[in-house]
């Protein structure tokens, strides 16, 4: 997006829009995150926490670049004995096929919020890997939604 916008085929409002989007996106992931860490989880409760975000990542970028969504992964992964990360690969085609890849890897995690059952088989594979899948109705219908509520703001000008 950033050659985009150097190339001049990206302008400053669709920017703004793509940066309010990634703030958007990761206030969400926070604000799950922190009412779902409070206590210890399951390894597959961290990959649901992240479908919907996903979902408008990748939503967004087929909006904005065109590019159609081909599939990814999640990951947790095992840093050392105290922490762990999660991290996601989207891969999209654009319209030449052309792979263009989306990677984003998170800050390391206190094992703390892993429950002993998931801690144990974290340690022992290293790395558990979640396919991807491709956008539902609902996670498209919920996207256009928030699209038409972000438009009814009023924009602040500092």
């Amino acid at each position: 997006m950033l050659k985009k916008l150097l190339d001049g085929y990206l302008d400053i409002a669709e920017m703004e829009n793509a940066v309010k989007l990634g703030k958007d996106i990761l206030a969400e992931l926070l604000s799950a995150a922190s009412r779902l860490l409070n206590s210890s989880m399951e390894l597959d409760e961290f990959k649901e926490i992240y479908t919907k975000p996903l979902d408008k990542i990748i939503l967004f970028e087929e909006e904005n670049t065109g590019n159609k969504f081909v599939g990814g992964e999640f990951k947790i992964f095992l840093m050392d004995s105290r922490n762990f990360g999660i991290s996601y690969s989207l891969y999209f085609q654009d319209e030449n096929e052309k792979w263009q890849k989306m990677t984003a890897k998170s800050n390391p995690m206190d094992n703390f919020y892993l429950s002993p059952g998931a801690l144990q088989e974290l340690t022992e594979k290293r790395t558990i890997v979640y396919d991807v899948e491709t956008p539902n109705e609902e996670a498209r219908k919920e996207y256009e939604e928030a699209k038409h509520q972000q438009k009814a703001r009023p924009k602040r000008i500092e």
